[in-house]
């Protein structure tokens, strides 16, 4: 039988250059977003041990309180530039009154305008703590709230346009606003919901994890911009390859180099 259901995601502001370069937009169509999470899940061993993670009751025996599993297992996913001496004594084993105010099943597309105030409070404070940005913050903070927070690494808060700020509250604020534009999106909420449907309908494709609409669209998000970075051509290799030779030209390559990753350094050179 015919598929009839639309599994099209469409992120309209993705910064294609990094969140240093606000002004390089695109708009970004995925034709069929069940292949971005089956390449999650077959790809990226890290994430789907993550999400299996969460799912463990030892995680639930303590929600207000962020353990040392915890910071373990957004190692997984590539959390990065923080020590356990630095943060440990900070926010680890201890109550967080600021998690403790937002309820465990706290859900993203219906309890946003309540828990706002409390959810930037909560971000606001993580981040204060030595070696924890945003990145870092939410995939820690996912792993107790996962129907409210999204996890906001560089590649999902490119893919929905949010360009750096002077805090990483700022950053939070924008992020959820936007995320929640493109899930919100008539055409993207059609999309989600009927993904969400084909995971319960196919639960391999997801190695028996179920996933909430806040997860799904992350890892899609997360995955559209991979793709865009790990799969474009690769200048240096085309550069360098068969060039280790007797009479290879540094400086020429230099140029060559600088021409295909950094063209206005190139224009300056000329």
């Amino acid at each position: 039988m015919q598929e009839t259901r639309s599994y099209r995601l469409a992120f309209p502001t993705v910064l294609t250059e990094g969140r240093g370069s606000p002004r390089r937009v695109a708009a970004v169509a995925v034709p069929d977003a069940r292949d971005l999470v089956r390449r999650y899940f077959d790809e990226m061993v890290g994430g789907w041990r993550y999400e299996a993670s969460i799912r463990q009751p030892a995680n639930w025996l303590f929600p207000d309180v962020l353990t040392v599993e915890n910071w373990i297992n957004a190692n997984l996913i590539n959390a990065r530039s923080w020590a356990w001496s630095d943060v440990s004594s900070a926010l680890f084993n201890q109550p967080l009154p600021e998690l403790a105010a937002i309820e465990p099943g706290a859900d993203l597309f219906a309890d946003w305008a309540a828990v706002r105030p409390a959810v930037l409070d909560l971000v606001e404070s993580v981040t204060l703590v030595r070696g924890i940005g945003l990145p870092n913050a939410t995939k820690l903070l996912h792993q107790k709230r996962p129907l409210l927070i999204p996890i906001f690494d560089d590649y999902v808060l490119r893919s929905i346009g949010v360009p750096r700020q002077r805090t990483w509250r700022a950053v939070a604020e924008i992020g959820f606003e936007r995320f929640l534009s493109v899930a919100l999106e008539a055409s993207n909420a059609e999309a989600l919901s009927n993904i969400t449907a084909w995971l319960a309908e196919n639960p391999l494709a997801s190695r028996g994890l179920a996933l909430s609409r806040v997860r799904v669209l992350d890892i899609i998000a997360w995955m559209t911009v991979r793709n865009r970075v790990w799969e474009r051509p690769r200048p240096l290799r085309g550069i360098l390859e068969g060039r280790v030779q007797q009479d290879f030209d540094v400086d020429n390559a230099l140029r060559e180099i600088r021409s295909a990753w950094l063209p206005e350094l190139a224009e300056a050179d000329r």
